[in-house]
């Protein structure tokens, strides 16, 4: 049964038009969660095959994919230029979906639901970097660097300068495309290739 589902087997090999990947969660990097303490689905070797640009999407608190897992795949992806987004506190429901009208009990609202961050805000954050990211690597649009390169690696790390009235001034450090005060709770961490 897994021998035909193998990187090596035909039809899993890369395809060449596929230039830059999303990742929401991914799952196998560590299956402590299933009973496996210290093994993964996927080997260095492997991740080491991933060439392409990489954005890396993930909850801080996933108890489904285990954010040490994620983290696990992003740093060892080694020869792809990647970026992986967290969300401070979130499980493993990133890339909320609306859920089914079937989902009447909290166990099923769970599945699809992010207790921590609501889900509007959590898909238009997605919507911010998955666009930013295409646009810089598969329209080469260079004037997308600024919002996946931020000035400090967390949002909340970010340095504001007030004025005398209260209000934020210009000399500041937060994230390219959000206001003052709205990037709180994401850390952004980019590990390009030499």
């Amino acid at each position: 049964a897994i021998e035909p589902r193998m990187a090596n087997a035909d039809g899993y090999a890369a395809h060449p038009r596929v230039r830059a990947a999303v990742l929401f969660a991914p799952w196998g990097g560590d299956l402590s969660l299933v009973g496996a303490p210290g093994m993964s689905l996927w080997n260095d070797d492997a991740l080491g095959g991933i060439t392409i640009p990489t954005l890396w999407i993930a909850g801080s608190h996933d108890d489904v994919s285990g954010y040490a897992g994620i983290r696990r795949l992003f740093v060892n992806a080694v020869n792809s230029d990647r970026r992986l987004l967290t969300y401070a506190n979130a499980l493993h429901n990133v890339g909320p979906n609306p859920p089914v009208p079937e989902a009447r009990a909290l166990e099923q609202y769970q599945r699809y639901a992010e207790p921590v961050w609501d889900e509007a805000t959590i898909n238009n954050i997605n919507q911010h970097f998955v666009t930013a990211f295409f646009d810089l690597h598969l329209r080469a649009d260079a004037s997308m660097t600024p919002y996946l390169n931020p000035s400090v690696q967390e949002a909340s790390a970010g340095v504001y300068s007030v004025d005398q009235a209260g209000a934020f001034t210009e000399q500041h450090t937060y994230w390219a495309g959000f206001p003052a005060r709205t990037a709180f709770g994401l850390t952004l961490e980019v590990l390009s290739l030499p």
